[in-house]
């Protein structure tokens, strides 16, 4: 091995200087983090492959900031590898390398990565030289600096989601635009895919109920149901009748997104007409009425008598509230 990057024994420095090696029971050496960083990463690896082909690295996940040279910036190894936990000892060590590189001599925290390779979605692909030509330097710990940037059309602004760390600015290089145009056109897919799985569960649903009602009619000596509705924004109500109420409730959210199917019940036509006579007086428009309280209870009362009361339908919890009001 290189005598000037491992150590045979654990050295008399910090936890966070170096990565433990084990390559065989017994075997245990140390590399130390700055010089591996200077190093050609391929002979590293071929070194330590010459002792084992699958040896068991444990790098100083305190993270890399203790000497003067890398005061300003940190490379946390935990972060790097929750990117790619699929990743092989042989790529952590690359990746290590890459960004410790980048810490040394340009000032650069690993999380800026992190927060770029998050914010893009890169998944299993390293995009570490696209986001070095993206990113702005000195606006990694620069709060006034980097909220400089909010609102530019040329540039993403990422936030540290626990603010632990300030904002990540990346210029929006071609790479980062394709990348965002991408973000963007899956996330419509999935709203447009979203959107027709709820209206295929909606028509199946108004299919279902549909034959509820269909059903229930059958059972029932009556054709037709005669409901209420609420339009909960003016609190007019709509007596009206349906084969199939549920539906009409539907048909009519469409144009008064507030509706709300109060009470249905199978009954006769004659009996949505009595009431339209019996509340002419606080007729609204059409089939809408303003009615009190007592109006309601009246209005139910009637319907529950004339028509099949045991196979009536109610917003239970509004029902309450009414006679509850009415006493």
């Amino acid at each position: 091995m290189l005598d000037r990057l491992f150590y045979p024994q654990k050295p008399a420095l910090r936890r966070t200087d170096f990565y433990t090696v084990t390559v065989a029971p017994g075997v245990v050496c140390y590399l130390d983090f700055a010089a591996f960083c200077e190093a050609d990463v391929e002979s590293v690896i071929a070194d330590i492959s010459a002792e084992s082909l699958n040896p068991t690295i444990e790098a100083p996940y305190e993270g890399f900031q203790n000497s003067d040279v890398l005061a300003s910036a940190t490379l946390d190894c935990k972060e790097l590898d929750k990117l790619l936990p699929s990743l092989t000892w042989k790529g952590r060590l690359r990746i290590h390398h890459a960004l410790g590189g980048l810490m040394i001599h340009e000032q650069f925290p690993s999380w800026v990565y992190v927060r770029f390779h998050h914010r893009l979605q890169l998944e299993a692909h390293v995009a570490i030289a696209e986001c070095t030509e993206a990113w702005v330097k000195g606006t990694a710990k620069n709060w006034d600096l980097s909220g400089s940037y909010l609102g530019s059309q040329k540039h993403l602004v990422v936030e540290d989601e626990n603010f632990r760390h300030g904002r990540a600015v990346f210029l929006k290089t071609p790479f980062v635009q394709s990348r965002l145009d991408s973000i963007a056109n899956d996330e419509k897919r999935r709203a447009e895919e979203a959107a027709r799985h709820a209206e295929r569960a909606r028509l199946e649903e108004e299919a279902r109920k549909a034959d509820i009602h269909a059903e229930t009619l059958r059972r029932s000596r009556f054709t037709t149901f005669v409901y209420i509705m609420e339009d909960t924004r003016n609190k007019a109500f709509k007596i009206g009748r349906s084969r199939t109420p549920g539906k009409r409730e539907r048909t009519l959210q469409s144009e008064v997104p507030e509706t709300a199917l109060r009470f249905s019940i199978p009954a006769e036509e004659q009996h949505e007409k009595a009431l339209h006579a019996r509340f002419a007086h606080r007729r609204i428009r059409g089939e809408w009425f303003e009615l009190s309280v007592q109006d309601l209870v009246d209005a139910i009362s009637f319907l529950k008598a004339q028509g099949d009361a045991e196979r009536a339908e109610a917003d239970f919890h509004w029902l309450g509230m009414i006679f509850f009001r009415a006493g």
